[in-house]
């Protein structure tokens, strides 16, 4: 009963998000030049995230999920850079802004829980400075004692006692300083959280209690959550919507439900039967033939045509355009001329 309300009270949450797009991504792009060429990471991005829905990321290593995080920040690592495209935050397009304007916007709006807190926590600096400093920086008006009680409450939330706020990161564990990293982007209740990968290293306990964490959040606060994962579980139990990336292209974006339990894109569907998946009615293993795409020399047409079972003499010549099918989107010319749905856009 109670899993039946907390579906329908987050199909409500969806109906009156979704005309609500609180980030525009139109036509993105982000280039890696190296000593061989340049590697296209992201090409042609098109994507709306709308206020107070959970969108999952997901796909392969190295199609582009965790540089799509980066580019919303306008921040991508050099010798990267966003070459083509638009971001748009509240209708102002973040790719036009100056740094300045950005540190404003970072942290306090938007705000990125990062992968590896190993590299992302100062040796030198106790837990309790990182999310002090990093409140009092936005909030000026925010005492170092108030800071201190809300950087202990979240870190507690996090199943941190309070007396591990004053120890370095090296006296904690990598699962520890990875709930230090998820405390460090909540602490500022930003309208935006992304997530990359944010339950690495963790115990399924602690992942429970994080999940629960981000539900209360997004409650209480309204937040939008981009989760950046590898986790299908996690996808599937808090996604509103789902986006599947390969070789720095969206291939399919849909409702979790459906792309969950009738994935349309050949690669949404190889990568379901990959894992185990209890909404799937074949329950048999089917590891996907081939390798992702060289995203410096990426094959002509469809980037997962060699890798295709479905794949015609077309697909390896032209590259699909996104089609409306089902009240999805999906990027294969299997679809592009079935009867599209007039539903809004996802």
């Amino acid at each position: 009963m109670t899993g039946e309300k907390t579906k329908t009270n987050r199909t409500k949450s969806m109906e009156s998000a979704k005309y609500e797009p609180i980030i525009k991504i139109k036509d993105l792009e982000v280039t890696f030049p190296i000593r061989q060429g340049n590697v296209i990471a992201l090409d042609g991005i098109n994507l709306e995230i709308y206020r107070g829905e959970t969108l999952g990321i997901v796909g392969e290593s190295g199609c582009g999920k965790s540089t799509l995080g980066f580019s919303i920040l306008n921040s991508v690592q050099s010798p990267g850079k966003i070459t083509k495209g638009e971001i748009y935050f509240h209708g102002e397009n973040l790719l036009e802004k100056s740094e300045k304007e950005l540190q404003k916007i970072r942290g306090k709006k938007i705000s990125m829980i990062f992968q590896d807190p190993m590299t992302s926590l100062n040796p030198l600096m106790r837990i309790d400075r990182h999310i002090i400093e990093t409140i009092r920086k936005h909030e000026k008006n925010v005492s170092r004692k108030e800071a201190l009680e809300r950087a202990a409450y979240l870190l507690d939330k996090l199943g941190i006692i309070r007396e591990r706020l004053f120890d370095f990161p090296h006296q904690l564990s990598g699962g520890m300083r990875q709930r230090v990293m998820i405390g460090i982007g909540l602490a500022l209740n930003a309208e935006v959280l992304i997530a990359d990968e944010p339950t690495t290293s963790l115990d399924v306990i602690v992942e429970a209690q994080f999940i629960q964490l981000l539900a209360q959040l997004k409650r209480e606060f309204g937040i939008t959550l981009i989760l950046i994962t590898h986790n299908m579980g996690i996808v599937a139990e808090i996604s509103d919507r789902v986006a599947v990336m390969y070789g720095g292209k969206i291939m399919e974006i849909g409702t979790s439900d459906k792309i969950f339990k009738n994935p349309l894109h050949p690669y949404t569907e190889g990568l379901l039967k990959s894992i185990p998946n209890i909404l799937l009615d074949d329950d048999n293993l089917e590891p996907m033939p081939g390798f992702p795409p060289d995203l410096l020399n990426p094959p002509e047409g469809c980037r997962f045509a060699p890798r295709c079972k479905y794949a015609t003499e077309r697909c390896f010549r032209e590259s699909p355009k996104m089609y409306r099918y089902d009240s999805r989107m999906v990027s294969c010319f299997k679809y592009e001329n079935k009867d599209k749905t007039r539903e809004t856009d996802l």
